[in-house]
Protein backbone atom coordinates (compact mmCIF):
# COMPACT_ATOMS: atom_id res chain seq x y z
CA UNK A 1 0.00 0.00 0.00
CA UNK A 2 1.56 3.49 -1.13
CA UNK A 3 1.33 5.84 2.06
CA UNK A 4 1.31 9.86 2.14
CA UNK A 5 4.44 11.67 2.14
CA UNK A 6 4.38 12.06 6.32
CA UNK A 7 3.38 7.94 6.58
CA UNK A 8 6.18 7.53 4.94
CA UNK A 9 8.08 10.42 6.74
CA UNK A 10 7.74 8.50 9.92
CA UNK A 11 8.12 4.75 8.87
CA UNK A 12 11.66 6.65 7.92
CA UNK A 13 12.08 7.88 11.47
CA UNK A 14 11.49 4.75 12.81
CA UNK A 15 13.98 2.51 10.36
CA UNK A 16 16.69 5.12 11.31
CA UNK A 17 16.00 4.88 15.14
CA UNK A 18 16.12 1.16 14.70
CA UNK A 19 19.73 1.43 12.68
CA UNK A 20 17.99 0.02 9.49
CA UNK A 21 18.17 1.43 6.05
CA UNK A 22 15.18 3.22 4.09
CA UNK A 23 14.53 2.10 0.59
CA UNK A 24 15.19 5.30 -1.81
CA UNK A 25 15.09 6.46 -4.41
CA UNK A 26 12.85 9.22 -2.46
CA UNK A 27 10.34 10.96 -4.83
CA UNK A 28 9.50 14.86 -4.47
CA UNK A 29 5.63 15.67 -3.89
CA UNK A 30 4.76 19.18 -4.35
CA UNK A 31 1.18 20.26 -1.91
CA UNK A 32 -0.75 19.26 -5.36
CA UNK A 33 0.42 16.23 -5.74
CA UNK A 34 -0.30 15.60 -2.41
CA UNK A 35 -3.82 16.27 -3.01
CA UNK A 36 -4.40 14.65 -6.93
CA UNK A 37 -3.56 10.79 -6.10
CA UNK A 38 -2.91 8.86 -2.77
CA UNK A 39 -1.14 6.14 -5.37
CA UNK A 40 1.54 8.67 -6.49
CA UNK A 41 4.95 7.27 -4.79
CA UNK A 42 6.03 10.53 -2.64
CA UNK A 43 9.17 11.54 -1.44
CA UNK A 44 10.29 11.23 2.12
CA UNK A 45 13.96 13.03 3.04
CA UNK A 46 16.08 10.33 3.94
CA UNK A 47 17.24 13.18 6.85
CA UNK A 48 20.74 13.13 4.98
CA UNK A 49 21.72 16.23 6.96
CA UNK A 50 21.46 13.72 10.61
CA UNK A 51 23.42 11.22 9.06
CA UNK A 52 26.27 13.83 7.88
CA UNK A 53 29.83 11.66 8.38
CA UNK A 54 31.35 12.83 12.22
CA UNK A 55 33.79 15.58 10.76
CA UNK A 56 30.99 17.71 8.60
CA UNK A 57 28.71 16.98 11.88
CA UNK A 58 31.22 18.57 13.89
CA UNK A 59 32.25 21.65 11.32
CA UNK A 60 28.33 22.48 10.97
CA UNK A 61 28.34 22.65 15.11
CA UNK A 62 31.10 24.49 15.43
CA UNK A 63 29.71 26.71 12.88
CA UNK A 64 26.70 27.14 14.81
CA UNK A 65 28.31 27.53 18.31
CA UNK A 66 30.61 30.25 16.97
CA UNK A 67 31.18 31.65 20.53
CA UNK A 68 31.76 28.39 21.89
CA UNK A 69 29.80 28.37 25.23
CA UNK A 70 28.30 24.38 24.13
CA UNK A 71 24.65 24.97 23.17
CA UNK A 72 22.62 26.49 20.22
CA UNK A 73 20.05 29.28 20.49
CA UNK A 74 16.76 29.34 18.35
CA UNK A 75 18.70 32.90 16.74
CA UNK A 76 21.83 30.85 16.32
CA UNK A 77 20.19 27.44 14.76
CA UNK A 78 18.23 30.37 12.81
CA UNK A 79 21.46 31.87 11.36
CA UNK A 80 22.75 28.31 10.70
CA UNK A 81 20.23 27.28 8.47
CA UNK A 82 19.93 30.34 6.47
CA UNK A 83 23.75 29.86 5.85
CA UNK A 84 24.16 25.96 5.14
CA UNK A 85 20.55 25.06 4.37
CA UNK A 86 18.80 27.44 2.45
CA UNK A 87 16.72 25.15 1.23
CA UNK A 88 14.81 24.61 4.70
CA UNK A 89 14.84 28.16 5.46
CA UNK A 90 11.64 28.29 6.21
CA UNK A 91 10.79 30.07 10.35
CA UNK A 92 8.03 27.82 11.49
CA UNK A 93 10.03 24.35 10.26
CA UNK A 94 13.09 26.47 11.94
CA UNK A 95 11.37 27.21 15.63
CA UNK A 96 8.87 23.77 15.86
CA UNK A 97 12.58 21.75 15.52
CA UNK A 98 14.50 23.80 17.66
CA UNK A 99 11.85 23.74 20.13
CA UNK A 100 11.28 19.68 20.12
CA UNK A 101 15.02 19.38 20.54
CA UNK A 102 16.19 21.74 23.00
CA UNK A 103 13.48 20.94 25.52
CA UNK A 104 12.42 23.21 28.21
CA UNK A 105 16.09 24.93 28.34
CA UNK A 106 15.31 26.32 25.36
CA UNK A 107 18.62 25.09 24.26
CA UNK A 108 20.20 22.71 22.12
CA UNK A 109 23.51 21.32 22.99
CA UNK A 110 26.00 18.39 21.38
CA UNK A 111 24.13 15.48 22.26
CA UNK A 112 20.71 17.08 20.73
CA UNK A 113 22.57 17.85 17.52
CA UNK A 114 21.65 14.79 15.22
CA UNK A 115 18.59 15.42 16.42
CA UNK A 116 17.67 18.71 15.80
CA UNK A 117 19.35 18.59 12.15
CA UNK A 118 16.70 15.46 11.76
CA UNK A 119 13.95 17.12 13.15
CA UNK A 120 14.56 20.29 10.96
CA UNK A 121 13.89 18.06 7.80
CA UNK A 122 10.73 15.64 9.69
CA UNK A 123 9.78 19.53 10.17
CA UNK A 124 9.69 20.31 6.81
CA UNK A 125 7.93 17.07 5.71
CA UNK A 126 5.32 17.59 8.06
CA UNK A 127 5.14 21.77 6.80
CA UNK A 128 4.72 20.01 3.44
CA UNK A 129 1.34 17.60 4.72
CA UNK A 130 0.03 20.97 6.24
CA UNK A 131 0.28 23.13 2.82
CA UNK A 132 -1.06 20.46 1.36
CA UNK A 133 -4.40 20.45 3.75
CA UNK A 134 -4.16 24.30 3.66
CA UNK A 135 -5.75 24.81 0.30
CA UNK A 136 -6.27 28.45 0.87
CA UNK A 137 -2.57 28.93 1.30
CA UNK A 138 -3.06 31.35 4.83
CA UNK A 139 -1.38 29.40 6.75
CA UNK A 140 -4.07 28.24 8.70
CA UNK A 141 -6.54 25.05 8.31
CA UNK A 142 -10.06 25.21 8.82
CA UNK A 143 -12.72 22.42 9.12
CA UNK A 144 -13.69 22.04 5.76
CA UNK A 145 -10.15 21.77 4.54
CA UNK A 146 -9.23 19.25 7.29
CA UNK A 147 -12.23 17.20 6.56
CA UNK A 148 -11.45 17.32 2.93
CA UNK A 149 -7.61 16.53 3.01
CA UNK A 150 -6.26 14.94 6.37
CA UNK A 151 -7.50 11.21 5.00
CA UNK A 152 -5.32 11.76 2.12
CA UNK A 153 -2.36 14.02 3.71
CA UNK A 154 -2.36 11.47 6.78
CA UNK A 155 -3.29 8.45 5.66
CA UNK A 156 -5.97 8.63 8.93
CA UNK A 157 -9.14 6.87 7.50
CA UNK A 158 -11.44 8.17 9.63
CA UNK A 159 -15.17 9.05 9.13
CA UNK A 160 -16.51 12.32 8.85
CA UNK A 161 -17.83 12.07 12.55
CA UNK A 162 -13.99 11.04 13.78
CA UNK A 163 -12.47 14.03 11.40
CA UNK A 164 -14.80 16.73 13.30
CA UNK A 165 -13.57 15.18 16.53
CA UNK A 166 -9.89 14.68 15.59
CA UNK A 167 -10.03 18.76 14.44
CA UNK A 168 -11.91 19.56 16.98
CA UNK A 169 -9.29 18.40 19.72
CA UNK A 170 -6.06 19.52 17.49
CA UNK A 171 -7.99 23.27 17.77
CA UNK A 172 -7.32 23.61 21.43
CA UNK A 173 -7.88 27.27 21.65
CA UNK A 174 -11.01 26.82 19.87
CA UNK A 175 -10.51 29.56 17.32
CA UNK A 176 -12.29 27.19 14.74
CA UNK A 177 -8.54 27.22 12.79
CA UNK A 178 -5.79 25.32 12.84
CA UNK A 179 -2.11 26.76 12.58
CA UNK A 180 1.09 24.37 12.12
CA UNK A 181 1.96 24.50 15.83
CA UNK A 182 -1.31 23.39 16.92
CA UNK A 183 -0.67 20.42 13.76
CA UNK A 184 2.98 19.58 14.42
CA UNK A 185 1.85 18.82 17.85
CA UNK A 186 -1.40 16.61 16.79
CA UNK A 187 0.81 14.73 14.39
CA UNK A 188 3.91 13.86 17.23
CA UNK A 189 1.35 12.71 19.83
CA UNK A 190 -0.36 10.47 17.09
CA UNK A 191 2.12 9.04 14.91
CA UNK A 192 5.97 9.92 15.99
CA UNK A 193 7.73 8.44 18.73
CA UNK A 194 11.22 10.61 18.49
CA UNK A 195 14.20 9.32 20.04
CA UNK A 196 17.22 11.01 21.03
CA UNK A 197 20.25 10.86 18.86
CA UNK A 198 23.98 9.77 20.25
CA UNK A 199 25.98 12.10 20.89
CA UNK A 200 29.33 12.90 19.56
CA UNK A 201 32.79 14.07 20.55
Amino acid sequence: QVRSCLAQAILAQAALAQGRPWPSPHHFCSPSEHRSSISTLLRVSAMAKAELDIEELRSIWLAADYNGNGYISLAEFDKLVEERFPDLNNKPVINMAHRIAAGEDGYVVKKEFKRVLYLLEWCNEVFVAFAAIDTGDDRRVDQAEFSKGANEVLGLEMSEEELQAAFDSIDVNGGKQILFDEFGEYVMQKKLDIVSASDFD
